[in-house]
């Protein structure tokens, strides 16, 4: 329901980041030019068919699927598409352009480990709260708070280094990452059930494409601008987020 909706997504998505923060620690196990950590992600990927293989439960029953164009997903939730577009180029330029940052700036395998793993726990562990907060207040105002404040730990980044650059990584990465599920929702309040499997589909999508170029137009701040545009990307990204939810409030749409 969507008195729910925005919870039971932060759920998915504590297990996913859980995973993935500890997942960078992997980085330490071998050399990273080496063929090692290739083949242990090839084994990790091999295991998780195994419980989908096991599994004896059936799947829900469902309403036939609408088709839905990224048009007609455009007409009904402006913002969660933009939403799921931000949130993809963010964190694509950030888990792809994070390590080359991390090396720039010297640090050595732990410590670049520790910069993309902070970020992750750091949406782990903010999922549930801000999940909730929409649950129980609009969440368009909830995405502009987040984005907000994942703005502005991204770019105070840029300004510190050591334990306080992690701690603001942590905070953005518990600012960015509920982006795609509060998005998600927020679309979802919109749509008949039936709609909803062609329309996060469709998000998918969009979301894919942005993340394509989100490493791209991180490499180019960072030409323009130094180590230090890898930041101001994601947090300018973020920013512009907060500034279409404010838009999006004042329409009451």
């Amino acid at each position: 329901t969507n008195e729910s909706r925005g919870k039971l997504m932060s759920l998915y998505m504590v297990i996913a980041l859980g995973s993935l923060g500890l997942g960078q620690f992997l980085l330490n196990m071998a050399d990273p030019a080496g063929v090692l950590l290739f083949l242990l992600a090839s084994v990790l990927v091999s295991l998780a068919v195994v419980p989908i293989s096991l599994t004896t439960g059936s799947a829900p029953s469902h309403e036939e699927p609408q088709s839905m164009s990224i048009r007609t997903l455009w007409k009904v939730s402006p913002l969660g598409l933009v939403g799921v577009m931000a949130e993809g180029m963010a964190a694509a330029a950030f888990y792809g352009m994070g390590a080359v940052y991390a090396k720039d700036q010297g640090m050595d395998a732990f410590a670049v480990s520790m910069l993309m793993a902070v970020a992750t726990f750091g949406g782990m562990a903010l999922q549930w709260p801000v999940g909730h907060a929409s649950d129980r207040h609009d969440r368009r105002t909830v995405i502009a708070v987040a984005s907000v404040v994942g703005g502005l730990a991204a770019i105070s980044a840029v300004f510190v280094s050591g334990t306080l650059q992690l701690v603001a990584v942590a905070l953005l990465g518990g600012m960015m990452l509920p982006l795609y599920s509060l998005s998600v929702a927020h679309t979802n309040d919109y749509l008949q059930p039936s709609q909803m499997v062609a329309a996060s589909s469709s998000m998918i999508l969009m979301s894919g494409v942005a993340a394509i170029s989100g490493p791209l137009l991180a490499s180019l701040s960072m030409q323009v601008l130094g180590p230090d545009g890898f930041f101001w990307f994601i947090g300018m990204s973020m920013l512009l987020v907060a500034i279409f939810a404010v838009y999006r409030s004042i329409l009451n749409r």
